[in-house]
């Protein structure tokens, strides 16, 4: 069984104190083989403002990134992200 992680921010002290080896194995993304599980971890905060990530930077953790996001995405014309983006920072997208 394949589990898949997603956090805002790197889990520095899960990485650095889990038993169960957890690596590196790209920029921002991690692997833990944990009870039988594979565990894969993705860091938003660590992703780059790419159209295939979009979903995922939304949820971003810090308003300027979450600026950034929204700005990209609306230069991008990729307008199918705004109901989400106004659901998740309703300030930012007013």
């Amino acid at each position: 069984m394949t589990v898949t992680l997603i956090c805002a921010g790197t889990p520095r002290t899960v990485l650095s104190q889990s038993k169960f080896g957890c690596q590196e194995i790209a920029e921002r993304y991690y692997f833990c083989n944990a009870l039988g599980l594979k565990i894969y971890l993705i860091t938003i905060n660590e992703l780059p403002i790419e159209p295939m990530y979009y979903s995922l930077l939304l949820f971003a953790s810090s308003k300027r990134k979450s600026r950034e996001i929204i700005e990209e995405i609306v230069k991008s014309g990729q307008v199918e992200y705004i109901p989400y983006a106004y659901r998740i920072h309703p300030k930012l997208t007013q």
